[in-house]
């Protein structure tokens, strides 16, 4: 059946449920969401921590490993974020 097409073709109910359960198995419920932001919800930014070592902290715990900085904290890419927060370099 190599390169013929699949519409019109029948599957029986019960072979459609071992193709395509309901619930879907537990690694592909991981693999989706691997690439979430650990720590997901509403984007952060530097106005949402008291402190610069607050802020790090956070940066430090969101990275992933295809994308060091999910949130967009570092913005000159030194791996030190929100440097005008109090304890930070510009501050």
């Amino acid at each position: 059946m190599h390169g013929e097409s699949l519409r019109g073709v029948s599957i029986p109910a019960n072979r459609r449920r071992e193709l395509f359960p309901a619930k879907p198995p537990e690694f592909l419920v991981a693999l989706a969401s691997w690439n979430d932001p650990p720590l997901a919800g509403a984007d952060r930014n530097c106005g949402d921590f008291q402190t610069q070592r607050e802020a790090q902290e956070f940066y430090a715990a969101a990275a992933l490993p295809n994308n060091p900085d999910p949130h967009r904290l570092d913005s000159d890419g030194d791996g030190e974020v929100c440097e005008s927060l109090p304890g930070g370099r510009l501050y």
